[in-house]
C-alpha cells in the first residue's frame, strides 16, 4: 500500500529486448519511462513477464524504475507442487499451490500467446500495433496473413479490453472487427523519453565515425518493405539526375523475414544508380547515435506506407525537429503543430524529391513544443485505463 492509502497497482508487462522488431522492445520501454513520471503513489509496481533475465535487469539499467519486478515466463513450478495441485484438483477444485503470479493486469497480450500464464491476473489487455496486413496484404505470405487475422479476431471476440495507439488504428478495427467486436477499445496515444546525454555526443565525431558529410536526411526505419524505403530511393535518383548534392542516411536493422530480397533489392539499386554518394546504409547503431543523428539531420524522413503510430515521428517530436513524412492519416493525427512537417503521397517519389530539394536550401523552421507534456499523458493514461478497468470488475 502507498502511503496515501491508493493501493499501488502491480502491472505485468511482457517484454523481450528484440532487434528484429525494436518498436515493440521501445513501446514498453518507453511506456516505463512514462510510468516513472507520475507521482509516486501513482506508480504501479511492473512485474516483467520475461523468459529472460537478462532482459530483465538491462530494462532495470535503461529505466531505474523504481518498482520492477521479474516473473519467468518459462519456469515451471517444482514438481512436488505439480503432484500436490494435480491430486487436489478432482478433489478441492482448484490447485494448492499457485503457480502463476497474482497481478492486477497485463499487458500487452496478442492474441492467445501466453494466457495459460495469466489465469490469475484480474485484467487482461491487449494491443494490436497496426492493421497494415488489411491494406497491404500483399507483403505478407498466406500462412502470416491468417495468423494476424485470427490472432485480431480472436482478441476482438474473446479478450475484455483492447488497447490501440491511434484514432486512427481504431477506425480500422471498426471497419474489419467492427461486427464481432466484444472488447472494449481505448485508445492510448504513446511518447517517448529519451536520455538527454544523446544531445552531448559531438556530432564532427559522429560524421567522422559513419564517414558522413556535414549536411544530411536522415530515415531511421527498421527496413521492412513497408517502411518506403524505394520511394526515397527513387526520389534520390531523381535528384542525382538534376545534379543535386542531397545525401540520405538509413539506419536500421537490415531485415524482413517476409521479404528478405528486400535489403539486397534496394543496395542493387543504389549500386546500379550510383548513388553511393549521396545514399549511406549505417545498419543497426546505437540508440544514443542515432538520436543525435537524427537531431543534427536537415530532417528526418518517414516514408512509411502505414503505422499504428510511428516512433520515429515521436522521437521527432521530442527533439523539435522537422520532419517530411508520408500524408497518413496518423500522420496527420500525431502532427498538430503546422510548421512542424511536410506531407508526401507516399508512392510518389517525384514529390518526395521535390521537398527534400527544396528543404536541402532552406533553413529549418523552428519547433516549439512542451513534450514533457506527453510523456506525463502517456503514463497518466494508461494508469486511468487500467483502474477504469479494474473499477469496472470491483478489482479495486
Amino acid at each position: 500500500m502507498a502511503t496515501t492509502g491508493v493501493q499501488r497497482l502491480n502491472i505485468g508487462i511482457f517484454y523481450q529486448n528484440d532487434e528484429a522488431w525494436i518498436g515493440g522492445t521501445y513501446y514498453l520501454l518507453n511506456l516505463i519511462q512514462a510510468l516513472k513520471v507520475s507521482d509516486d503513489y501513482r506508480r504501479p509496481i511492473i512485474t516483467v513477464l520475461s523468459s529472460n533475465i537478462a532482459d530483465f535487469e538491462q530494462l532495470k539499467q535503461l529505466t531505474a524504475y523504481p518498482f520492477l519486478e521479474f516473473a519467468n515466463t518459462a519456469a515451471e513450478p517444482p514438481t512436488w507442487k505439480r503432484i500436490f495441485n494435480r491430486l487436489a484438483r478432482p478433489i478441492l477444485r482448484k490447485n494448492i499451490f499457485e503457480t502463476r503470479p497474482r497481478l492486477d493486469a497485463v499487458f500487452p497480450l496478442r492474441g492467445q500467446k501466453y494466457l495459460h500464464f495469466t489465469a490469475l491476473c484480474k485484467q487482461r489487455i491487449c494491443w494490436i500495433p497496426d492493421f497494415q496486413e488489411e491494406f497491404l496484404p500483399h507483403l505478407f505470405d498466406a500462412a502470416d496473413l491468417a495468423d494476424r487475422r485470427n490472432s485480431h479476431q480472436y482478441t476482438a471476440k474473446n479478450m475484455p479490453h483492447l488497447v490501440l495507439s491511434s484514432q486512427a488504428a481504431a477506425a480500422d478495427f471498426t471497419q474489419f472487427y467492427g461486427d464481432v467486436a466484444k472488447c472494449k477499445v481505448h485508445v492510448l496515444p504513446f511518447a517517448v523519453t529519451h536520455k538527454q546525454s544523446y544531445k552531448e555526443l559531438n556530432i564532427n565525431d559522429l560524421c567522422k565515425k559513419y564517414d558522413l558529410p556535414k549536411a544530411y536526411y536522415f530515415a531511421p526505419n527498421q527496413f521492412w518493405a513497408h517502411k518506403n524505403h524505394w520511394a526515397i530511393l527513387k526520389a534520390m535518383a531523381q535528384l542525382k539526375a538534376e545534379g543535386s548534392e542531397v545525401v540520405m542516411v538509413f539506419s536500421g536493422k537490415e531485415m524482413d523475414y517476409r521479404k528478405p530480397e528486400h535489403v539486397d533489392e534496394l543496395k542493387a539499386f543504389v549500386q546500379k544508380e550510383g548513388l553511393g554518394k549521396q545514399v549511406r546504409f549505417l545498419g543497426f547503431i546505437d540508440r544514443q547515435e542515432q538520436l543525435a543523428l537524427m537531431l543534427h539531420a536537415k530532417a528526418v524522413v518517414q516514408a512509411s506506407l502505414f503505422e499504428g503510430w510511428s516512433t520515429v515521428v515521436e522521437d521527432a517530436k521530442a527533439m523539435n525537429q522537422f520532419l517530411i513524412v508520408s500524408d497518413l492519416a496518423v500522420h496527420r493525427e500525431q502532427l498538430a503543430l503546422p510548421n512542424e512537417a511536410v506531407f508526401f503521397e507516399p508512392e510518389d517519389s517525384t514529390q518526395l524529391a521535390s521537398l527534400l530539394a527544396s528543404h536541402w536550401q532552406a533553413e529549418k523552421p523552428t519547433i516549439s513544443r512542451k513534450y514533457e507534456e506527453n510523456i506525463r499523458e502517456f503514463g497518466e493514461n494508461f494508469i486511468l485505463i487500467v483502474r477504469q478497468m479494474l473499477q469496472e470488475i470491483g478489482g479495486l
